[in-house]
């Protein structure tokens, strides 16, 4: 009836379920809560998260635009020391699931959950008729996990959509305790960058993320940072593409890396992806990019270089 990747042995565990976009700091309340009990139960913590997200499948290209890859905010929920992410491909026959049946094949017989750990807020099941009285109904332990605020207000992905949209990275960061990040496997390209002048490291995106445009970036790389400007969106210039990509130049390298896990930190937008009438004016547009770039990051606190 439907697919879960495991990332770990089954066994008992604690659980806490969401979509987690930006693991902001209401998602880090709920999964510190939650390894911390895993501890003290003796339990293995993990996380379920659905691909595609839920309003993905049901909103199409309406849904809301990604904060994050599947692999960044997998990298964000595992380094607040979570023991396993869980994901489930979210179907037509998943979203059918009456909340019973969800709490027996996925909850009780799939992830052998003992607890769960979650936002007060969390709905499941068929047209989200689950609470979290039908949890503890069903013989489950939950403990629930008030909201986090900010300056008075609920911090959100909504919120933090909005601050990436609006080009307010610190603020975001605030929101996050993280810098905004993509990752993702370094593929080949058109190798269009190198005929400019101007060679790229490419990473492939599956989603439409909530970062389209050109931008000040920095960049881990086999362990090294890289400073560099990237471009997020169809390439309207060149063999324009289905799926959004991700292109970086960065600055001083020029070796292949092909295969290798490259994270890309965003800092400062620089503008909107633009399709140009040749490529000599692409050319000059990509040098005047990299010269506002070196200079907005040579002004900017190195947040991400940890």
């Amino acid at each position: 009836m439907f697919k879960i990747n495991r990332q770990a042995s089954l066994r008992p565990s604690i659980l806490s379920i969401g979509n987690f976009d930006g693991v902001h700091r209401g998602h880090q309340a709920i999964l510190s809560s939650l390894v911390a009990k895993a501890k003290r139960l003796g339990l293995q913590s993990q996380v379920l998260i659905f691909e595609p997200h839920p309003k993905e499948f049901f909103l199409g290209r309406v849904a809301p635009k990604r904060l994050q890859n599947l692999r960044a905010k997998v990298t964000c929920i595992r380094a607040l020391g979570v023991d396993a992410v869980v994901c489930c491909h979210f179907s037509a026959k998943v979203a059918a699931l009456s909340p019973g049946a969800f709490i027996k094949e996925i909850l009780k017989q799939k992830l052998q959950t003992e607890a769960l750990v979650l936002g007060e807020d969390f709905r499941f099941g068929h047209q989200r008729q689950g609470k979290i009285a039908t949890l503890m109904a069903a013989g489950l332990k939950v403990e629930t996990v008030p909201a986090v605020a900010y300056q008075g207000r609920r911090i959100s992905s909504t919120w933090v959509r909005e601050l990436i949209l609006g080009n307010h990275f610190e603020l975001a960061e605030q929101l996050m305790q993280h810098p905004y990040m993509l990752s993702g496997h370094v593929v080949h390209g058109a190798k269009h960058g190198r005929l400019l002048g101007y060679p790229t490291i490419n990473l492939n995106l599956t989603r439409n993320m909530a970062v389209h445009g050109v931008y000040a970036v920095r960049v881990r790389l086999l362990g090294r940072w890289y400073d560099g400007v990237a471009n997020v969106g169809h390439r309207p210039a060149l063999n324009p593409t289905k799926m959004p990509l991700l292109e970086v130049y960065l600055f001083n390298y020029q070796a292949e890396c092909y295969g290798a896990l490259a994270e890309v930190f965003f800092v400062r937008k620089l503008r909107e992806e633009l399709k140009f009438a040749n490529l000599e004016a692409l050319k000059t547009q990509i040098g005047e990019d990299a010269q506002l770039a070196q200079k907005i990051l040579q002004g900017e606190p190195s947040r991400c270089k940890n």
